[in-house]
């Protein structure tokens, strides 16, 4: 069947042939210039076969057929949506694709009406008495969408479609069990059983079985799903089969339960049975009853012990032997007949001694006859332990120093106890605990318990009868203090003459005025003129003159005072740095620019070297040994000269930074150095010092000082707690250094 296009403009154009000349129409449709035979249009072309032509204006037609009254297509398709009124009689057209179509009618002498439902869009009367009958072509043009819509664009009118909102809805559509006259041909879902997605339930609910569902899919009932049905019964309380009975097929038991089966008297017990295919199987697990034994048990399970199996003594086993316990052991009547028997079987009495340590055990009689002694305690070898070990009545006897008096340990650490019992109990030991050592300090004591008072502590004095400051080299004597009318310092030539001394000014007097072995050195020697020049004047050809002070001899230590024309003392400058630095100082070169740049930053004068050493060099080698004396930037002396510099002993720590800022405890107090300073020794104390003081690694190691110690050297190179070793600090940490001035 064709269908239309919704928005083209039908144009019904309906073609009369004409066999015979002479039947013409009356109206505007058609007679004019008529075909002479059915195979040819009103235009004289042909239409050989049944395929769509075109007219001279372009438009295509459907050649069509009269069959039964009825105006179909060249493919015996009826048309649909135009009737044909020939006299009374109607005849159905259907348009072409394109809205336009051909038809061929033997019409007689009739009046012919076109309608598309009511409207009327084609009338015409034809006059044809005689055969054959004439034909003759009508063409008109009609839109059917002014009359009848195409609302669901199915391809069916409204007059004709009978649900013209659903496109699956139209004449001629497929019938589907839905419920809906797909086809509009005014009957529903025939030759359905059911409607398609719609279900019903299906199978029994009877005992085991339950109903499943059915779908209607096509019109047709699906199979039952999800329905459960009947089983074999078998025993097991249930209805398997569904006919509403349970385990009817004579059962004596539910499958899977269990029962108790046998005895529990004697040694017998019960077991248990099971249910197997609704029978009861065998007794599983069951002791049951055996021949009686003597054994003190109801073996054959009759509720009775040993009935018929004991022996004349009216128990179990073979008769028993007799022995020496007062008893008729063998039940013939008689009491230890037939044995020798000292003393009745478990008998007892005691044995041993109760003197010391050791004490008495017990024998027991066996068999007729006392046992060995037991449990005694017998003399053991004396021990020291303050018991009788070997039972003679005495206590330690062999240890014959237990209770004397001793001592242990050395000068402070000496206490007195006396000899008690080792813990072995081998000899003896003193009781006495030794004091601790402590740091040996100089006090006529032996504080670190060597044996050794004041050792390395008490400073060397000369007598000094003069008192000068000077004493004779002679007279040397070790003191912890400096004692009155002594000095450390030696080598007064005449310890008479407060005057003369080793550093005073030599003067032409012809006496060694400065203890150097020379006499009137320098120049100033007797002048011809019989003049004596003291130490400020020099010989000239006129006598003793006042010398120019740049020229003025001073001593070490000393420089001129041009004011005063006098020697003044040369007092060197120490500090510790305020700044703190690894171990990696480029160099002693590197440490010494620290040193000065710290110096200039707080303005003070000078030349500074740091106090350090390394593998080659030390302050004993790079230092101006100054033979004045070294002070703190406060002005505070730490040593009067090098040789008291490096005694070991400062008369004060280096304590003040180049700012005169006091360094106290809980701020950084150590100081790199690996460097000793005591013994008059200022060299290299022996370590790596931080690889020449180029490396910050904590893998490398220097000794070091403390600006709060000032004895001991400890100053310079600290020595640990226990005085074996000196104490040492990783590279990787930061620590002050000493600068002193040159």
């Amino acid at each position: 069947m064709l269908e239309r296009k919704s928005n083209l403009l039908l144009m019904v154009s309906l073609l009369f042939l004409f066999i015979a000349i002479g039947c013409g129409s009356s109206g505007d449709g058609g007679g004019e210039n008529l075909p002479s035979n059915p195979s040819q249009t009103s235009d004289g072309s042909n239409s050989d076969n049944s395929n769509n032509n075109n007219t001279n204006d372009g438009h295509q037609t459907i050649q069509t057929t009269v069959v039964s009254g009825t105006v179909v297509d060249l493919n015996a398709a009826p048309i649909e949506g135009a009737e044909v009124a020939i006299s009374s009689d109607p005849v159905s057209v259907m348009t072409d694709i394109d809205g336009y179509f051909e038809a061929t009618i033997e019409v007689g002498d009739h009046h012919i009406s076109i309608k598309v439902g009511s409207e009327e869009i084609y009338s015409d009367d034809f006059n044809c008495t005689e055969e054959p009958y004439n034909f003759a072509t009508i063409t008109t043009q009609y839109d059917p969408h002014t009359t009848y819509p195409d609302a669901d664009g199915d391809g069916h009118y409204s007059n004709l479609d009978c649900d013209d909102n659903n496109a699956n809805v139209y004449p001629g559509a497929t019938e589907k069990c839905d419920g809906k006259d797909n086809n509009c041909d005014g009957s529903k879902d025939e030759e359905c059983d059911c409607i398609d997605g719609s279900t019903r339930t299906c199978g029994d609910n009877t005992g085991e079985c339950s109903t499943g569902t059915q779908t209607c899919v096509n019109g047709k009932w699906s199979g039952c799903s999800g329905e459960v049905v009947p089983a074999n019964e078998i025993c097991d309380g249930k209805d398997n089969n569904c006919d509403g009975s349970t385990d009817e097929n004579g059962c004596e038991c539910i499958d899977g339960s269990t029962r108790t089966c046998g005895d529990n008297t004697g040694e017998c017990s019960k077991g248990t049975e099971t249910c197997v295919n609704g029978t009861w199987s065998g007794c599983s697990g069951e002791v049951v009853a055996a021949i009686e034994t003597c054994d003190g048990k109801d073996n054959n399970c009759d509720g009775n012990t040993d009935e018929g199996v004991t022996n004349a003594c009216g128990f179990c086993g073979a008769v028993p032997t007799e022995t020496c316990d007062g008893i008729d052991n063998d039940c013939d009547g008689s009491i230890d007949e037939g044995v020798d028997c000292e003393c009745i079987d478990g008998a007892t009495k005691t044995c041993g001694d109760n003197i010391g340590e050791c004490s008495t055990g017990t024998q027991t009689c066996v068999n007729g006859k006392w046992n060995d002694c037991s449990a005694e305690v017998v003399p053991a070898s004396e021990i020291c332990d303050g018991k009788d070990n070997d039972c003679d009545g005495q206590i330690d006897e062999t240890f014959t120093n237990l209770g004397n008096s001793c001592s242990e340990g050395k000068g402070e650490c000496k206490a007195t106890g006396m000899r008690v019992c080792n813990s072995s109990g081998t000899g003896t030991t003193c009781n006495a605990t030794a004091g601790s050592p402590k740091p040996e300090i100089c006090d006529g004591k032996d504080n670190d318990c060597d044996g050794i008072t004041d050792e390395g502590l008490k400073n060397t004095y000369y007598r000094d009868d003069d008192d000068d400051g000077y004493g004779n080299s002679d007279y040397p004597e070790k003191f912890c203090l400096q004692p009155s009318g002594w000095s450390s310092k030696k080598s007064d030539c005449d310890d008479g003459n407060g005057s003369i001394h080793p550093g005073t000014k030599e003067v032409c007097d012809g006496i060694d005025n400065n203890c150097d072995g020379n006499t009137d050195e320098t120049g100033n020697d007797l002048c011809d003129n019989g003049d004596y020049c003291d130490g400020q004047e020099w010989c000239t050809e006129f006598g003793c003159e006042r010398a120019d002070p740049e020229n003025l001899p001073c001593s070490d230590g000393e420089t001129c005072n041009e004011s005063t024309d006098t020697c003044k003392v040369n007092v060197k400058t120490v500090f510790a740095t305020s700044t703190v630095w690894k171990g990696n100082l480029a160099g002693i070169a590197g440490a010494d620019l620290i040193c000065n740049i710290s110096a200039d930053n707080a303005g003070l004068t000078g030349s500074y070297k740091a106090w350090i050493s390394d593998d080659l060099n030390s302050p004993s080698t790079t230092f101006t040994q100054s033979a004045g004396p070294y002070a703190l930037t406060t002005g505070t002396t730490i040593a009067d000269d090098w040789d008291d510099l490096t005694d070991g002993r400062l008369d004060h720590a280096i304590n003040r930074t180049e700012y005169g800022d006091q360094i106290l405890l809980g701020t950084e107090t150590y100081v790199w150095t690996d460097t000793e300073g005591e013994d008059g020794f200022a060299g290299k104390g022996g370590f790596n010092s931080c690889d020449n003081w180029t490396s910050d690694s904590s893998d490398e190691y220097a000794f070091v000082g403390n600006v709060l110690k000032r004895t001991y050297g400890d100053w310079s190179m600290v020595s640990t707690a226990a005085y074996s070793t000196y104490e040492v600090r990783t590279c990787d940490i930061k620590l002050r250094l000493y600068c002193f001035e040159q």
